[in-house]
């Protein structure tokens, strides 16, 4: 699938013995970021420093999905919509925020 499996974590990870109900996160954390799909050499090793990630993969993969979050905030910008109107405000003016719906076409043009 697009996760790693838990022995691909369990060899890439050195926080998964954080306790208490933020573990629960961590592990799903570490599987997005260990995936093969978003960082498929993270799981090579740098044999000159002995990392385990070295810096420069980390750093493109982050590049990558940084450039992937603005492409979508660029989509929601510049693709038609339609203007909804959101639920009252719970300050109890009656006003109502205003929000561009398309995610539908954002997800077929990405």
């Amino acid at each position: 699938g697009i996760l790693a499996t838990d022995d691909d974590v369990a060899s890439c990870s050195s926080n998964d013995n954080v306790g208490g109900s933020s573990s629960a996160s961590i592990s799903i954390y570490n599987k997005i970021l260990h995936s093969n799909v978003l960082c498929p050499s993270c799981t090579t090793t740098d044999n000159d420093n002995n990392d385990e990630y070295p810096s420069s993969t980390l750093l493109q993969c982050a590049s990558i999905i940084l450039l992937w979050f603005l492409f979508q905030v660029l989509l929601e910008r510049i693709l038609p919509c339609a203007l909804v109107k959101g639920a009252p405000l719970p300050d109890g003016s009656g006003k109502r925020l205003v929000y561009r719906i398309n995610g539908h076409l954002s997800f077929w043009v990405t």
